[in-house]
């Protein structure tokens, strides 16, 4: 009986654990973490987005890599709308402000390829924008602006097409995203804005988005390079409320 109360005590105190209380964004060793999903997700069959946990955080000091197949149907459209393929994110939801970190999109009216990226301000007190690229053309919300991306090789002129299949890689290291879809490849700024361990927990891997999804479908989805979440050892969970088993030494 007193086992039993001391192992649903411990689960208490696990559940309790502060994962941010000792957190440290700077720490990269062991940040090997990944997270697959190599079935087909046919997007253009849903109005709700698809999501699956990543277990795993995205921390500043180590690469991160997205990759996966977008394969577009004949019947493919153009839209007057945004319409997402992926994105990370703590949400499904694709209302403003959206909390993306990154996401890659359709950009509406020229089926280019849109890289965002949405960390937290604590300027205005949540996610907004940071980073915007629309391959080949730079910054579609301020069109006289510096872009911050560009070309690095390639078609500069690359569209999503009916019938067709692209490759896409994406890697995020040293504030820089670097994108290849096949033989092209574009960079662009990466911002963490105001990095807080709790805005990178719980992360989800997100398909598509709630309304109008693209003719396209996405397989052998991967990230890897996430961090471990921090998880409370053996002796901080014996050793804590409400049953102190070491506080006699």
């Amino acid at each position: 009986m007193v086992s039993l109360f001391l192992q649903l005590a411990n689960i208490d105190c696990a559940a309790d654990f502060d994962r941010c209380a000792n957190f440290d964004e700077t720490e990269c060793s062991g940040c090997d973490v990944s997270f697959e999903h190599l079935e087909n997700v046919v997007l253009h069959d849903r109005t709700t987005p698809l999501s699956f946990p990543l277990d795993g955080v995205h921390k500043p000091c180590n690469e991160l890599t997205i990759s996966f197949t977008l394969t577009v149907d004949g019947d493919f459209s153009t839209s007057d709308n945004y319409r997402d393929i992926i994105r990370l994110s703590k949400t499904t939801t694709s209302t403003f402000p959206i909390d993306a970190r990154p996401a890659i999109s359709i950009h509406p009216g020229t089926n280019r390829i849109l890289f965002s990226n949405s960390p937290y301000m604590q300027s205005v007190n949540r996610h907004a924008t940071a980073d915007w690229y629309l391959w080949g053309l730079g910054n579609p919300l301020n069109p006289n602006s510096l872009s911050t991306g560009e070309i690095t090789h390639g078609d500069a002129d690359l569209v999503i097409e009916p019938n067709s299949v692209y490759q896409f890689v994406l890697r995020i290291s040293n504030g820089e995203a670097i994108l290849n879809i096949y033989e092209n490849e574009a960079r662009s700024d990466f911002s963490f804005g105001d990095y807080l361990c709790e805005n990178y927990m719980d992360m989800l891997a997100v398909f598509g988005q709630n309304g109008e999804n693209a003719e396209v479908t996405v397989s052998d989805f991967a990230v890897d390079g996430l961090c471990p979440v921090p998880e409370p050892t053996a002796e901080e969970i014996s050793c804590c409320e409400p049953i102190d088993v070491c506080q006699n030494g």
